[in-house]
């Protein structure tokens, strides 16, 4: 053989490697090979490198808890894939993957969910094992995000985070409903409610709050709580008015409509009108019988 076209090919063979993604591709999973176990759902398609059982456990707790989002909440649409969970054996694999696959320029805390408008297949949950309690609570409060951004793209900050919060806790009872437990937002809401003084009615101004853009939101020391115990507050408070306002917000919100937009619009479409220092008080008074 001509050692010219030896050498040719060789190169044109590496060439061919490099365009075609062999061995590792950007952008593609990290480089070896883990083995995943898969189950899917109704719903669900779980995925992890731990093992099948822990793939079935996760999709039943999942299951149930796609049931409780779909009644608490005005919306006929359902999801018309299924939804996508992974869940890694370490916290360095999930990071890995996060930076890798997700282009995550700092390693997440805790789950998360990774969104992306018009391209469902890539949308996932990624998670890493704890205790069984809390994989099982994390994974709830991703996958609420992920049952709700597929219906809404973008949401309002506080209502995404004070439902998630809610629902993270939420259980099904001997009679198949779902119970969500008000621990331990609760305890938090009164620590901070004593820290800043009787004269303090909320923890944030609920009309504040309701309007924050997501940046403004985040800087709050108590936004997730505050969210929290509004939500508890219309799903779970006997007021009527209430209740109906809520439902007209969420009815408000546009899948596909920038987050600034749906916070302004539902805020109009719902509480036009509303005396918020009633609100206010009543949320108080509901969180201190509880």
């Amino acid at each position: 053989m001509n050692p010219s076209k030896g050498t040719s090919c060789f190169f044109v063979g590496v060439l061919c490697s490099v365009l075609l993604g062999f061995p590792g591709n950007l952008g593609s999973a990290p480089s070896r090979k883990e083995k995943f176990f898969t189950s899917r759902s109704v719903h669900y398609e779980i995925l992890s490198d731990v093992d099948e059982e822990l793939c079935r456990k996760a999709a039943a707790r999942l299951e149930q808890a796609f049931q409780c989002f779909r009644t608490a909440l005005p919306y006929q649409k359902s999801p018309h894939t299924r939804l996508k969970v992974r869940i890694f054996s370490t916290k360095e694999k999930f990071d890995e993957y996060n930076q890798s696959v997700h282009r995550a320029k700092d390693p997440h805390r805790s789950f998360v969910y990774h969104h992306y408008e018009r391209e469902s297949a890539k949308c996932e949950v990624v998670a890493f094992v704890k205790s069984e309690a809390e994989l099982m609570a994390g994974l709830q409060h991703e996958a609420f995000h992920q049952y709700f951004r597929s219906i809404i793209d973008y949401p309002p900050q506080w209502v995404n985070e004070g439902l998630a919060e809610y629902f993270e806790v939420v259980v099904i009872d001997e009679n198949r409903r779902f119970v969500s437990r008000p621990a331990p937002w609760l305890q938090k809401w009164r620590t901070e409610k004593k820290r800043l003084g009787s004269n303090t009615t909320v923890l944030i101004p609920v009309k504040d709050l309701m309007s924050f853009s997501k940046e403004e939101w985040e800087e709050q020391s108590n936004s997730y709580c505050e969210s929290w115990a509004l939500v508890y507050f219309f799903l779970h408070s006997d007021h009527a008015e209430w209740k109906k306002r809520f439902t007209a917000y969420l009815a408000a919100l546009k899948s596909g409509s920038p987050r600034e937009d749906n916070t302004r619009l539902a805020m109009k479409a719902a509480f036009t009108g509303a005396n918020f220092e009633e609100l206010e008080r009543l949320l108080v008074e509901f969180m201190e019988g509880l």
